[in-house]
């Protein structure tokens, strides 16, 4: 999965723009909002054109569903699928900083493509992932997701979990665009002020690297990036990410990261919100209903112009014909759970748990002697298994990590 080059990219920019002239205001507003799982969802809103995009789709039988309901409308534009798939989907592997500790780029490219084989297997075609955010503040809650301080690994290891993510089938999201782990005195969503200096040797690089590897979106940032809320920066967004480097794809906004916009005070009211953020370039609303609601208005009422419209719809389809997802099969809900936690996906994961390890200092505890060791401490929120601790994957399977983990300790120390 990646971008198409040469006669095939010519042909799919034709059949882009065969479809926009075909496309209703109603049915491109439809490829600019991404809509997320709920109770009662509507999927004749799929097959009449009026979403294009959905998100935590997980169960077999609605993703199957919610295809269904694409090959049924006018016309028949596949479904981008989205889900946080961040380290696992059914195999669990380590958080990205664990994989940044192994030092191993190929170990993270291998989670990542395993992890894509268990999303395509549920029919996910697209992931909120890499998180490249550069991260120095280890009081900021969001240091896991990450590859930590050091650019340089941060590079690699974006770019490798990008050629995973999409070697196995599902299309990669850069995120968040940019500097959102800077922010003052590590607090989510606080503002950053970032030179320019540091804006260009830490904090761009990674994305840098994951879209040279081919990653086909970006999403955008939360917070304010030198009092510009990243979700209305046209500097960052259309001048610098897509003029001088060249992004073809389109850009997701965070979670109603559009409607904020007005607690950042820089929109009066959700149309505002909507006018300035696709201005700035950010081609599709998540879960913000900004753009679903407001959009067809602004564009009648001449201050949207249909043109920006256009632009954005363009971006969308050329990612989901970039990505082949018009020629992807439909999942069986029957048979989609059987690939789920297979031998090599759960051998995998054990070998790249041993690598993430990081023994900061030995004192002679270990290796677990029998002959001294009588118990050991477990602390953390898994360490009681209740049933308030167990939480269950997609294949229905339920988990209790202690369990595990007890097992091996008596069978290395006994059952004392």
């Amino acid at each position: 999965m990646g971008w198409r080059t040469g006669a095939d990219a010519q042909a799919i920019e034709r059949r882009i723009n065969g479809l926009i002239r075909q496309m209703t205001l109603e049915e491109k507003i439809g490829q600019l909002h991404l809509y997320g799982r709920r109770e009662g969802f509507d999927y004749g809103e799929i097959s009449a054109g009026r979403v294009g995009n959905v998100m935590n789709f997980i169960d077999p039988a609605e993703v199957a569903a919610a295809q269904k309901a694409a090959r049924e409308s006018r016309l028949k534009i596949p479904l981008l699928i989205g889900l946080d798939a961040v380290h696992g989907v059914s195999t669990y592997f380590p958080l990205p900083l664990g994989q940044a500790a192994t030092f191993n780029p190929q170990l993270a490219e291998e989670a990542a493509l395993w992890t894509a084989r268990e999303a395509r297997a549920l029919g996910i075609n697209w992931t909120f992932a890499p998180m490249v955010d550069m991260s120095r503040d280890p009081r900021w809650g969001r240091v896991l997701e990450g590859a930590g301080e050091d650019v340089h690994l941060a590079n690699i290891m974006a770019a490798a979990r990008t050629r995973g993510y999409q070697a196995g089938g599902i299309a990669a999201t850069v995120k968040h665009f940019v500097g959102y782990g800077a922010g003052e005195a590590g607090r989510d969503y606080n503002t950053a002020w970032i030179p320019a200096e540091q804006m260009h040797d830490w904090h761009l690089p990674p994305f840098r690297a994951s879209l040279d590897a081919g990653a086909l979106s970006v999403m955008a940032a939360f917070h304010a990036v030198n009092g510009v809320p990243a979700t209305a920066h046209r500097s960052l967004m259309t001048d610098l990410l897509r003029r001088q480097w060249g992004f073809r794809g389109f850009i997701v906004s965070d979670f109603g990261s559009i409607p904020e916009l007005i607690a950042h005070g820089v929109a009066r009211d959700e149309p505002e919100a909507a006018r300035k953020a696709l201005a700035a370039g950010v081609d599709m609303d998540m879960m913000g209903f900004v753009y679903s609601k407001h959009l067809g208005a602004e564009v009648r009422a001449g201050r949207v112009p249909m043109a920006q419209v256009d632009e954005a719809v363009r971006r969308v389809l050329r990612v989901k014909f970039h990505a082949g997802m018009d020629k992807i099969a439909d999942i069986d809900p029957k048979t989609a759970e059987a690939a789920l936690q297979s031998p090599p996906a759960l051998e995998a994961a054990r070998r790249i748990a041993r690598e993430s390890i990081i023994l900061l200092e030995n004192d002679g505890i270990l290796p677990l002697d029998p002959s001294r060791t009588r118990s050991v401490v477990v602390v953390g929120a898994l360490a009681r298994p209740d049933q308030e601790r167990v939480w269950t994957d997609p294949a229905g399977v339920p988990r209790k990590p202690i369990e595990g983990l007890d097992a091996a300790l008596q069978r290395l120390l006994g059952s004392g």
